[in-house]
């Protein structure tokens, strides 16, 4: 027998299926009304628990006389190694209030734009969990659904998701000529991408959180690392909840490492136990909460020497968000230290060698708006210029630093006019 469970999960032979995601996962239903303590309890427990630990991603009514739970996977006993508390996105009211305002007939396209470390599939689950409140249902266009449920869905209301694949293999329109030939329902299609606007609709964009939020969300369990370390994590992803979670993994031990000890000599002594700040990080990371921690002392030289440091590290291990951030702070230090042909050798030296042309545009919008700041307008104008070029041949957008600096320059220069040109 085949049911849909809370207009989102397919449940087929016992087996629970998520349409928005696609992935099989753990459900039940449960007899009698949800209760408000339930729904507390439901709430509290939603969490991004790691090491294969399960996660609650849905629970609510499932009926006048039932009520339904479902989780990522099938429930691991025991407590978490560590979790990271449900964070609340802006996009996903955005989309829901344009959900709301579709009053027209047909499908509707909404460009949801993201990136890696973004948590897209989390954004739109709670996406999903929005616009079931409206009546939508949401369900990736890419995953071949048993006839009878792709008849039955025809006639509801449907946010469909849309990505790369399905666009390249025509499920997307597949769908959308389904759907038209059915009825006149008004419908949404998320298109999900990594570029930029699109002409196909409004363009709405995952955002980074505030890195003290990722912070103060994250929930210690059996591995209880020290704060300085969550907020050197967290500031290392930029804000992004799936980088801090992959900086987090890194620096969490594993129980298949082996660590070798030195030879002791002289008096032997008992085994030390491990303390948690001994947890490695990432080099570049740790070199640039050294600089941090010295410019915050006042030691500005030895800043300055593990700036560069933790720039040189990233670069080897080829972390572009690492490099941006560490060349940064370093062109802030020597801009105030008036050493600004080190800027321009420090950022030419970095252009040289092969990178993207998104950590192009970084770096040298850097490099410009630390130049519009020392009031070196000629060296500004120059990496406002090559900015601009790299935008032009890459076909991207030119970031905010590159817009910031370029309307500084034109302020300084008196060609206001110019200013958003």
């Amino acid at each position: 027998m085949t049911e849909l469970v809370a207009d989102r999960y397919l449940v087929l032979d016992g087996r629970w299926l998520d349409l928005v995601t696609g992935r099989s996962v753990g459900g039940q239903r449960k007899p009698g009304p949800m209760t408000d303590d339930g729904v507390r309890a439901c709430a509290e427990a939603a969490a991004v628990w790691r090491d294969g630990t399960s996660r609650l991603i849905d629970c609510g009514p499932a009926s006048s006389h039932s009520w339904f739970e479902v989780w990522n996977a099938p429930c691991v006993p025991g407590p978490p190694v560590y979790a990271v508390r449900h964070l609340s996105r802006p996009i996903v009211s955005a989309v829901v209030r344009v959900a709301e305002s579709h009053g027209a007939k047909g499908p509707r396209v909404l460009t949801i734009r993201t990136c890696s470390g973004a948590g897209t599939v989390a954004v739109l689950s709670d996406i999903a969990v929005g616009l079931r409140t409206l009546g939508y249902v949401t369900l990736r266009v890419d995953h071949r659904l048993p006839r009878e449920i792709r008849r039955r869905l025809r006639h509801r209301h449907l946010a469909l998701i849309d990505t790369a694949d399905s666009r390249n293999d025509g499920s997307t329109a597949a769908w959308i000529a389904d759907l038209a030939g059915t009825s006149h329902r008004a419908h949404l299609v998320l298109s999900v991408t990594t570029s930029g606007l699109s002409d196909a609709g409004p363009t709405l964009a995952i955002e980074a959180c505030d890195p003290n939020a990722l912070v103060e969300a994250f929930v210690p369990g059996r591995w209880r690392p020290p704060v300085d370390l969550v907020r050197a994590a967290a500031r290392h992803s930029e804000g992004w909840p799936g980088r801090f979670a992959q900086v987090l993994e890194a620096a969490r031990p594993t129980p298949n490492a082996v660590h070798e000890r030195a030879p002791v000599y002289g008096l032997a002594r008992g085994p030390e136990a491990r303390r948690d700040d001994d947890v490695p990080l990432p080099s570049s990371l740790v070199r640039f909460s050294r600089a941090q921690t010295f410019a915050r002392r006042g030691r500005h030289a030895a800043a300055t020497r593990w700036y560069r440091s933790a720039l040189e590290a990233a670069r080897r291990r080829r972390d572009a968000p690492a490099s941006t951030a560490a060349f940064g702070a370093l062109a802030d230090r020597l801009r105030r230290e008036g050493r600004l042909d080190q800027i321009a050798r420090v950022a030419s030296s970095l252009l040289a060698r092969p990178a993207s042309s998104t950590m192009r545009l970084e770096l040298a919008s850097l490099a410009a708006r630390a130049f519009v700041a020392a009031g070196a307008l000629a060296h500004a104008e120059t990496w406002v210029a090559l900015a601009e070029t790299t935008a032009q041949l890459a076909r991207q957008d030119l970031p905010d630093a590159a817009l910031a600096a370029r309307a500084e320059l034109r302020l300084w220069q008196g060609r206001f006019d110019q200013g958003q040109r």
